[in-house]
């Protein structure tokens, strides 16, 4: 999930120019040195490419390879499925109710993820 979350947000970025690595920390939620780590998994795996920024030469910038903006587009359906049933699930659980509702209420759902 972790590496799809990533994969998500720099794809988000592709219209435009790339984010980043601090602001795709900031989008992912996890700490630098996670980040940093999941990144080079990904390198490695050849989904992603970090270049220097052409705005800021001092500043990485991370962009989907060809194979990773592939594997994040066919991620989507079955990630935002398996997000769907999970927020079905927690709605029909007691202690999980609120907590459905609330992310239901921010707008996190299958409708996000594509």
């Amino acid at each position: 999930m972790r590496e799809f979350t990533v994969l998500l947000a720099l794809q988000r970025h592709e219209h435009g120019s790339g984010p980043r690595m601090h602001q795709l920390i900031a989008a992912v939620a996890l700490s630098p040195s996670a980040v940093t780590r999941l990144m080079s998994r990904l390198e490695d795996r050849e989904l992603v490419t970090r270049t220097h920024c052409t705005r800021d030469r001092r500043s990485v910038c991370p962009a989907l390879t060809p194979a990773g903006r592939a594997l994040a587009e066919q991620l989507q359906v079955p990630v935002s499925e398996a997000i769907r049933q999970g927020l079905i699930e927690a709605g029909q659980r007691p202690d999980l109710v609120s907590l459905a509702q609330a992310v239901r209420g921010v707008g996190v759902s299958a409708a996000a993820v594509r």
